[in-house]
């Protein structure tokens, strides 16, 4: 295979340059679970990656509703999981960016949660035909934004896709979920091949090349 040109994205290039590199070590990442019992389990409202995902509430804030993803036996995806974890941490606190509240193992059951926010969201398959033009315009900034963060802080989502983009149009809400293949952006170096949903792939993804940039999640919007 011939060696492939190597292109530099066209900003927030020198982003990850700017910090000691174990700053961006997925692999020395190290997961802090808090041990409670605080959190109940209601009815069940999907399925992710790595667990069942459920409905409920945290006894010591006047039953808050939040959303629990109930992780599965990791073992054999440990990485993957650790990865997930590591980029929604550090994403934290950016506009419209879906909020990992705590991590979590129940001392009852002994159970790994991952707590997140409740959106009361309504899916896109529902939802998109029903968009008028100025809502059309407005979760499409609201969701430029959250990219735009992301890519100043020197991350590519890499995922992008409208399963992965809650919308609850009651309050006017839009959060980017599903954090499990993003990863950073190092300037001339090789990222993972291919990663992402077929058809909303950028060019540069579906033939496999290696040191693409920020633009794929560009492509997907």
């Amino acid at each position: 295979m011939t060696e492939q040109r190597v292109f530099e994205a066209r900003e927030h290039a020198d982003y990850t340059e700017r910090f000691d590199r174990a700053e961006f070590d997925v692999k020395r990442y190290r997961v802090t679970w808090t041990k409670t019992d605080r959190f109940k389990m209601g009815r069940k409202v999907g399925q992710g990656h790595f667990g069942e995902v459920f409905e409920a509430k945290d006894t010591q804030r006047k039953s808050k509703k939040v959303v629990a993803k109930m992780l599965k036996d990791t073992r054999k995806q440990k990485a993957k999981l650790r990865q997930e974890i590591k980029m929604l941490e550090y994403v934290r606190g950016g506009p419209n960016i879906v909020q990992l509240q705590d991590t979590v193992k129940d001392l009852n059951t002994g159970n790994k949660l991952l707590i997140f926010e409740k959106i009361n969201y309504v899916k896109c398959r529902d939802l998109f035909p029903q968009l008028d033009n100025e809502e059309v315009r407005y979760y499409a900034y609201e969701l430029l934004r959250a990219i735009a963060y992301t890519h100043s802080i020197g991350v590519m989502h890499r995922d992008i896709k409208p399963s992965n983009i809650l919308i609850d149009p009651r309050k006017r809400k839009l959060r980017l979920i599903d954090w499990g293949v993003a990863g950073f952006y190092f300037r001339g170096e090789k990222n993972i091949r291919g990663p992402g949903t077929r058809c909303y792939k950028s060019p540069e993804l579906s033939l496999r090349y290696e040191y693409y940039d920020y633009s794929c999640d560009m492509w997907a919007f």
